[in-house]
């Protein structure tokens, strides 16, 4: 197993593989015997993470249900967090939440808590009598602990410690991947485990989030209620991201608001979740052109459809901007800590995705939960000049108006 592929483990996370690895050992007559199935009737998916990883999931679990449709009944398990994606994303069966410790964002409880939360689900889940279980995050031991618990027979991830301690089937984990390609990988290894073919392998597997048409003219009736549906162009900035360590610079947003708005005419709309509102107006606060905050007023759904609407989207590396590839707007992405090899756009249409690197030797660093306290000391994000940001969305909103036969505007 190429270790050296991922980060260096801490000693704590040493100790606690060691004494995971410990527990597998001496829990076998605790758990029982697993039993094994006849045929794969019952599988559960498991993918704890936010909006981002969940659209990077999507393709292969369209690979999934294109191949084992009326054959195989399935469970996608998310987070409360990302149940809205799930559901916009491929059909593959019944969705259920579950609050996936270390993923919730929210403060930390009592250190017993996870492990209380762990032995019921794992109760519940016995219960169901799943044959297989996939578990979609490459690192996720507590996944793997609890399909473990669950007596799930099937179990299959990655080769990563500690995961691997509790695998039936373990996948190695090698070399430099894109985590759309990551995921298709560990599903098709899952449909060569129940000896199904996979269905069509050589189309390019999209990003997919499925709009209804309620959620399309919510936007529309947003965009004409501010009189932002004239013609010109329509910029999103979305400032957040789901760490501070990824965030650009709110005076470096206006200041390319600015921009856009006096060299193209081009009107500018600010998003964000609720969570995001007091990021969004700091932009807004810093503009001289108007802006129109959009940031706690949509929901999943008709965020995506506001982007769909418009014709480019920039931002932070984060989910709402991987959110604009799937709906096929044009977008510029700022990478710092982050590492775009393996969370960039996704697209069969790279021309139309722009990403903007830090300009710092320890970047990408890969590394997002640095303390509040420390943050000071880790600006890579403001490396990216508003100059790079201008000249790309310069290129991709001079290639739309070529597109429409007219020039850029000049105010």
């Amino acid at each position: 197993m190429p270790d050296e592929t991922l980060p260096r483990p801490s000693s704590r996370e040493r100790w606690r593989a060691g004494l995971l690895w410990l527990f597998r050992r001496l829990s076998a007559p605790i758990v029982g015997r697993q039993r094994r199935p006849s045929s794969i009737r019952r599988a559960l998916i498991i993918r704890p993470d936010h909006l981002g990883d969940v659209l990077f999931a999507a393709p292969a679990l369209e690979r999934w249900r294109e191949t084992t449709a009326g054959r195989i009944e399935t469970t996608l398990s998310v987070g409360p967090w990302a149940r809205e994606a799930a559901e916009h994303g491929p059909p593959v069966g019944d969705i259920e939440v579950f609050p996936y410790p270390g993923f919730t964002r929210a403060p930390k409880g009592p250190p017993w808590a996870p492990y209380v939360l762990l032995w019921r689900e794992a109760r519940r889940l016995r219960r169901r009598r799943y044959d297989l279980a996939v578990i979609l995050r490459f690192d996720h031991w507590w996944a793997g602990l609890l399909c473990y618990l669950a007596g799930i027979p099937l179990r299959l991830g990655y080769d990563t410690m500690p995961l691997r301690h509790f695998l039936t089937h373990a996948v190695p984990y090698a070399g430099v991947q894109h985590e759309v390609q990551r995921n298709l990988t560990l599903i098709e290894q899952a449909l060569t485990l129940v000896g199904l073919p996979i269905s069509r392998p050589d189309d390019f597997p999209r990003l997919i989030f499925r709009l209804t048409e309620e959620e399309r003219e919510a936007a529309r009736r947003l965009l004409a209620g501010r009189r932002l549906d004239d013609g010109r162009p329509l910029v999103v900035l979305h400032p957040s991201a789901g760490a501070p360590v990824k965030e650009w610079p709110a005076e470096r947003f206006a200041e390319v608001g600015d921009a856009l708005a006096r060299q193209f005419g081009a009107h500018i709309l600010i998003t964000g979740a609720r969570s995001d509102i007091s990021q969004a107006w700091k932009v807004a606060a810093r503009m001289r052109e108007e802006a129109v905050v959009t940031a706690g007023r949509t929901t999943l759904g008709q965020l995506a459809a506001l982007l769909a609407e418009s014709d480019l989207v920039i931002g932070a590396d984060s989910g709402p901007l991987h959110l604009a590839v799937a709906v096929g707007t044009p977008t510029i992405h700022l990478f710092g800590p982050a590492d775009p090899v393996l969370f960039g756009p996704w697209s069969d249409r790279p021309a139309e995705h722009v990403v903007i690197r830090a300009h710092c030797p320890c970047a990408p660093c890969n590394r997002l939960d640095f303390p509040r306290e420390e943050l000071p000391r880790h600006r890579c994000m403001e490396t990216i000049s508003t100059a790079e940001v201008l000249r790309a969305a310069e290129e991709l909103l001079g290639a739309r108006d070529k597109q429409q036969g007219r020039g850029a505007l000049t105010r």
